[in-house]
């Protein structure tokens, strides 16, 4: 019978371990679990609307064989949202009052100035609606949390995206002390922060500013001086701060006075002292305490050595590595457009819109003079490589989707060419997206003009619209194939592989380490004008033609070319004034790098401390996703 008893209650028990396992609690004890929360988090972040994150949990534990006990409203998982985003101002916030980054040139100072460095921010800013929009990332070394051994790793924590009041400067800055204040009240508030026993002040960030990435751009290196400055004002404070800490009463009180006293003169004498009301007399006190405290940092600055006044002033500014190539392409392309007028040569057909189109129509060879009009409608019109890739892009994949010919494109592309085919997106701004069209455009010419026959067949009238017919002359057009070579040459010579030594996946590639990477590049192209054969002789290769001696990024496009250099009699002076104006750009985007200059002659210890991303990616990234989002 006791055997009986006891196997009943090993299958009772067994009972209800399965019930156990067939369900998962969402709430323990009334309160949503930690995992039900970061799970939350999760499906926002891939793109789940609020209202149905309840059901898709509920939905995929259903397909698992497991139910779900609890329930989720929207207002909770807005609630778990902000919880979210309040952890992570304490998380950004303990991690910024424990950076540290000592520097061995600093001997003298006391404990506390080996937390003055080893912070950089990056940032990026666009408008919507007629209203400002800033990105902010901090760089900066953590603790490894997965390691638990104390080691530390290199991270990028995101600022998010704030509307600004206008572009300036003086409001940049402005966002910048309110960004950081936030985090430090909300750090100092929690729990964590009590517990830590430590204010985190903006002048503490501020101090261990060591650098910034930015577009290149005159409005962000603006904001970069304006840093700067806000940089060593905070330095001089930390500095003065120590020196306070370190004197006797007696010796700091005459300087107090005196300031007290001369505060007291600037403002007009004892008695108009005696007449402010009590809050202004606090505010003015204050600011003649911080002016006091700056002081003492700078006369505590003139004593140090050269190579510790060095280090501590440590700000290093570098551009994006994107933005240097981008812009240098522009370069490249604007020296190219002036070789025809320079040489008397047929430039590439003209592209006007429709407008234009009309009034240069009426330009007769009978007509004495151009009319101002007609003058002005040749002057705004277009024409050459990049206004063919524009049109193509507009056409085949244009940013508004009620616009251009979208999937019947690629459905008739998949039908003849067998192949998934997106044209690059031109009708936006993407980075090397006009070189990467200029390949298509002439590895896929014959296609490309099939289909807008196609296309103009396909119509009532069988007429083409006046921008199909834009692109029909263009891919009709010698000249402007031949730039549309040289945009393709010169994307699997330099930019490419520009891109594949910046952009490393998983890499904690530091820009300031590039200098040598760009002087192999300048001397790359250098060698390219000395001898175009490298890149368009009937034995070019990558080994040589490719900057990083690697395979061409499209072998097909590099064939093609070839193939069409017969008809191309320009290429080779056309290929060479490219490079020489993308020369004079990659000299002009890279200066940061310069012989003598910041970088050039910091430390490997200083370059580790002022560690900054090769490209701006989160930012742009960030701003993109906030485009889309809105």
């Amino acid at each position: 019978m006791a055997a009986v008893h006891r196997e009943h209650a090993v299958t009772k028990a067994k009972e209800q371990l399965l019930k156990q396992k067939a369900t998962h609690k969402l709430l323990k004890k009334g309160v949503y679990t930690k995992d039900t929360r970061n799970l939350i988090r999760f499906l926002v972040n891939a793109g789940c609307l609020k209202d149905y994150v309840g059901q898709v949990i509920a939905a995929v534990l259903k397909c698992a064989g497991i139910t779900a006990i609890g329930a989720l409203s929207r207002r909770t998982v807005s609630r778990v949202l902000v919880e979210g985003w309040v952890a992570s101002q304490i998380q950004t916030g303990f991690e910024l009052l424990e950076s540290k980054g000592k520097l061995s040139s600093i001997q003298n100072l006391s404990p506390t100035h080996g937390t003055l460095l080893g912070v950089t921010f990056s940032a990026d800013g666009t408008s919507h609606r007629n209203i400002n929009y800033n990105s902010r990332h901090v760089n900066l070394k953590v603790e490894d949390y997965d390691a638990n051994d104390g080691s530390q790793k290199r991270a990028t924590r995101f600022l998010g995206v704030m509307s600004s009041l206008d572009g300036t400067s003086e409001q940049s800055l402005k966002d910048w002390d309110n960004t950081l204040a936030t985090i430090a009240d909300i750090f100092n508030r929690s729990p964590m922060g009590k517990r830590y026993g430590q204010l985190l002040r903006t002048v503490d960030i501020f101090s261990k500013l060591a650098g910034m990435l930015t577009d290149h751009c005159a409005k962000e290196k603006k904001d970069v001086a304006t840093l700067e400055k806000k940089k060593i004002e905070a330095m001089y404070q930390k500095l003065g701060e120590d020196i306070i800490l370190g004197s006797e009463n007696q010796e700091l009180m005459p300087k107090f006075l005196d300031s007290y006293k001369q505060m007291v003169k600037d403002l007009g004498g004892q008695n108009k002292w005696n007449g402010l009301p009590e809050e202004d007399k606090k505010e003015r006190i204050a600011k003649m305490t911080e002016g006091v405290v700056i002081d003492l940092g700078k006369d505590a600055y003139e004593m140090l050595s050269d190579s510790e006044k060095k280090t501590l002033k440590l700000f290093i500014w570098a551009g994006c590595g994107c933005h240097k190539d981008l812009n240098t392409v522009k370069a490249g392309y604007a020296e190219m457009a002036s070789w025809w007028e320079e040489n008397e040569i047929q430039p590439p057909v003209l592209l006007a819109n429709r407008d234009n189109a009309a009034v240069l129509n009426e330009i007769s060879s009978e007509q004495g003079t151009v009319t101002p009009a007609q003058e002005r409608a040749f002057e705004m019109t277009s024409r050459g490589a990049i206004k063919a890739t524009q049109l193509a892009g507009a056409i085949f994949n244009h940013k508004d989707d009620k616009k251009g010919h979208h999937n019947v494109f690629r459905y008739w592309w998949k039908d003849h060419v067998k192949t998934d085919f997106t044209f690059p997106d031109t009708s936006n701004t993407r980075f090397q997206s006009h070189c990467e069209a200029a390949g298509a455009l002439l590895l896929h010419l014959n296609s490309f003009i099939q289909y807008l026959e196609f296309a103009r067949k396909k119509k009532q009238k069988q007429n083409f619209s006046h921008m199909e017919q834009n692109l029909w002359d263009a891919l009709h057009c010698t000249s402007t194939l031949t730039e549309l070579a040289v945009l393709a040459l010169y994307s699997q010579s330099v930019s490419h592989p520009y891109m594949r030594a910046i952009c490393t996946p998983g890499a904690e590639t530091n820009m300031l380490d590039l200098g040598p990477l760009h002087h192999k590049l300048s001397g790359h192209i250098k060698h390219i004008i000395a001898r175009p054969e490298l890149l368009i002789g009937h034995d070019a290769s990558y080994e040589k033609g490719a900057m990083d001696g690697q395979k061409w990024q499209s072998s097909l496009i590099m064939s093609a070319i070839q193939a069409k250099m017969p008809e191309l009699p320009h290429l080779k002076p056309l290929l060479v004034k490219f490079f020489q104006g993308a020369a004079k750009g990659w000299k002009r985007f890279t200066s940061e790098f310069a012989p003598g200059g910041l970088i050039d002659e910091a430390t490997l210890e200083e370059k580790d401390l002022a560690w900054l991303p090769t490209t701006n990616d989160v930012n742009e990234g960030a701003l993109g996703s906030f485009r889309v989002l809105m």
